[in-house]
């Protein structure tokens, strides 16, 4: 970057400054000409008098900008990476955690009813995208209960990609006495171990094939993963009202707007020729009931307020909007004012049509390794129907 480059950003940032007093129109027009200068590179303050550098700064805050070591960062970066955050903003307002807990446990109960040899020799367990733990520390305990000395018989291991979820999963697994060794990776691009080929006989993957191009490779890790009469669990949604929205607005959503997951993972598992079982099952998810004050507040953040405060907003407001972006998958900031004005109205609408509860499809396939024999087979497929009977 040269000097001239760096005049030239810091004199827009100087121009917007000045212009407090402008018509809205023309400043958003010069924030998104500053937005574009500052995407490009990192944007620096230097060689500026005093004054005028602290000015800078505070003005550079106040539009969402981190000063660090006189450099400018954008903030809407730092917004993302609390994303994976706001799906447990989506949990605590569905019933999918408890119906998951309850599908789970009727099926390995079942599992235990046909088929006891399953659990005699305790379990080595694998958790795809674990996150904050605090499914898999709930699936440790529904297995413990089954396990002959508990927890103990079993032997956990996982991955995600943020460090703190893995030092907070393996904390939680730990106290109930399991052996523990999740892992910071991503599955997507880290190979599996040698050591870990045909070694888990329970796999867990929830929620995590949305990041997958490819979910033929996909299937195919955790495949390779399964040892004799293991089985791999795969949790996600499938085609819901949530899922039309985003293609009608995926003119306006900066995340592309793939074709339903579910179906991939299917096509995937007859592609690679797995042996699977589907179970399904409808939670609901609960909306907040916003005031018409509430939301006018959605509608006017702007791009400043990715640094800013909202400990001012009610709690049901800021829900929403954590809700509203984890669907989105983007922050309401990152949208124009007529963008979000439209996204906005279609969610209204979309929530009003439901009356504040909206359906969701959970799928569970259930890969039975190849090397299977063919008693757990059958046990395995008598115990699934003896779970849908149950939750139908």
């Amino acid at each position: 970057m040269t000097y001239k480059l760096i005049t030239l950003r810091v004199m827009y940032f100087e121009g917007l400054y000045n212009e407090a007093q402008s018509v809205k129109e023309n400043r958003e027009q010069k924030e998104k000409t500053v937005q574009h200068l500052l995407s490009e590179s990192d944007a620096c303050i230097l060689d500026l008098p005093d004054i005028r550098a602290k000015s800078m700064h505070e003005y550079a805050k106040e539009r969402g900008y981190q000063v660090s070591q006189r450099s400018l960062r954008n903030r809407y970066a730092v917004y993302k990476q609390r994303y994976p955050m706001n799906f447990g903003t989506f949990l605590r307002n569905t019933n999918e955690k408890e119906l998951t807990l309850q599908v789970m446990n009727q099926l390995m109960n079942n599992i235990l009813s046909r088929f006891p040899s399953y659990f005699s020799r305790g379990l080595k367990m694998f958790d795809v995208g674990c996150g904050n733990g605090q499914f898999s520390n709930a699936m440790v305990s529904l297995l413990g209960k089954i396990l002959p000395r508990g927890a103990r018989d079993i032997t956990f291991d996982g991955i995600d990609v943020q460090e703190s979820f893995i030092k907070t999963t393996n904390e939680l697994i730990r106290k109930q006495g399991a052996q523990v060794g999740a892992m910071v990776g991503d599955f997507r691009n880290d190979a599996v171990p040698s050591a870990a080929e045909h070694a888990y006989n329970f796999i867990m993957a929830s929620h995590s094939a949305y990041v997958f191009s490819d979910m033929n490779v996909f299937v195919e890790k955790i495949e390779l993963m399964l040892a004799k009469d293991g089985i791999a669990v795969l949790l996600h949604n499938g085609d819901t009202a949530i899922n039309a929205f985003r293609k009608k607005f995926s003119h306006i959503l900066k995340q592309s707007v793939t074709s339903n997951t579910v179906a991939n993972i299917e096509n995937a598992l007859k592609k690679v020729g797995a042996d699977y079982l589907l179970l399904d099952f409808k939670p609901i998810i609960k909306f907040p009931k916003l005031t018409n004050k509430e939301w006018k507040l959605l509608r006017a953040v702007e791009l400043a307020d990715y640094a800013a405060d909202y400990s001012a907003w009610k709690p049901q407001a800021f829900e929403a909007k954590k809700l509203i972006e984890f669907f989105l998958q983007d922050p309401l900031e990152s949208f124009t004012h007529e963008q979000r004005n439209n996204i906005l109205a279609g969610f209204k609408e979309l929530l009003v049509t439901y009356n504040y509860e909206i359906p969701l499809l959970n799928h569970v396939h259930i890969i039975i390794a190849r090397n299977n024999s063919p008693e757990f087979k059958k046990a395995l497929a008598e115990a699934v129907t003896m779970t849908k009977a149950k939750i139908a």
